[in-house]
């Protein structure tokens, strides 16, 4: 059955991957038995989350708006990419990824999933790196 999630029902998390803002709007909070998570971040100017990766989900992201750079595997053999508004990026579960906002004055907005899960806590999410806002 369809579920329409209002802005004001979204339950926005400040201390997931701070700095960055992130609304979801549908998890197990919001839809009853969903098969997927979904959401919304705001990346802060030259914000910057830490290296993670989702053990028990895949996660794709949409960059709605402005410009980040990617940080993907390993540090020692970790890849940088430049993620543009419009383009996707598909991450496998287990796939370390960070990112960073390359603009000191905007903020971005990504749109997110996290496959087969209802929840944050159910994609399993491992944090590689300390948090940088400490």
């Amino acid at each position: 059955m369809a579920t329409l999630v209002k802005r004001p029902e979204r339950d926005e998390d400040l201390t997931y991957e701070p700095p960055l803002v992130i609304g979801f709007g549908i998890n197990d909070k919001t839809v009853e038995r969903p098969k997927l998570t979904m959401g919304h971040t705001i990346v802060p100017p030259s914000g910057r989350n830490q290296a993670h990766f989702h053990a028990n989900a895949a996660a794709g992201l949409y960059l709605n708006k402005g410009q980040l750079r990617l940080y993907l595997g390993p540090e020692e053999d970790r890849q940088e990419m430049i993620m543009d508004a419009g383009d996707f990026l598909y991450l496998d579960p287990g796939e370390i990824h960070g990112l960073v906002n390359t603009s000191d004055t905007d903020t971005a907005e990504i749109i997110f999933t996290y496959s087969g899960v209802a929840s944050k806590d159910i994609a399993g999410t491992v944090f590689v790196e300390d948090r940088w806002d400490i």
